[in-house]
């Protein structure tokens, strides 16, 4: 029991987390901490952090980032929260499948995605599944307040990015992360 609770605990203070950042984003109160920070260093921690509950959901993550380090101007602590937002929904979607995340970086753009094989987004819910509390209809089994890829597209849009969707080649979702990279001429 006291489990439970701990658990039901946790998903309430995060879903008031969630709310009052998206309170904050349609307020025009999203505050970027821009410093120089190793983005491939970011995605590999955002995978670490979620492999246990990845593992639990019987999913494989696999990971794979060019170059091994690729230093940019972003709010790392933003950057590495949408990846594993991403990588949670991945986990609730494909339940024991497989999870992919790349990672390419250029002297122009970064551009990460994170694709599972799960049933994938119903195109009646790919116009809108980035506005707030929308959830789509492959959603009724996994839990969540529909803010988190809303947050997560305010974030990117922040940094002068786009996140989309697209399909993963195994049928499944495909989030990409597109962040042009500052260059040396525009400091």
């Amino acid at each position: 029991k006291a489990q439970i609770i701990i658990e039901e605990s946790d998903r309430l203070e995060k879903m008031v987390k969630q709310m009052l950042e998206a309170t904050r984003i349609q307020a025009g109160g999203l505050k970027l901490q821009l410093a120089l920070d190793d983005v491939s260093k970011l995605v590999r921690r955002a995978v670490e952090k979620i492999q246990p509950v990845a593992e639990a959901a019987g999913c494989t993550v696999s990971v794979k980032v060019e170059p091994e380090t690729f230093v940019a101007l972003v709010d790392g602590a933003r950057v590495q929260q949408v990846v594993i937002n991403l990588l949670e929904n991945a986990t609730k979607y494909s339940k024991q499948g497989n999870i992919e995340v790349l990672g390419t970086f250029d002297d122009r753009s970064l551009i990460i995605s994170v694709g599972d094989d799960g049933p994938g987004v119903p195109a009646e819910d790919r116009e809108r599944l980035f506005e707030p509390f929308v959830r789509g209809k492959t959603s009724a089994h996994a839990g969540g307040s529909g803010l988190g890829l809303y947050i997560a597209k305010a974030v990117i849009e922040a940094h002068k990015g786009v996140l989309s969707l697209a399909e993963s080649d195994s049928g499944g979702a495909k989030f990409v992360i597109q962040i042009p990279t500052i260059q040396k001429e525009d400091c």
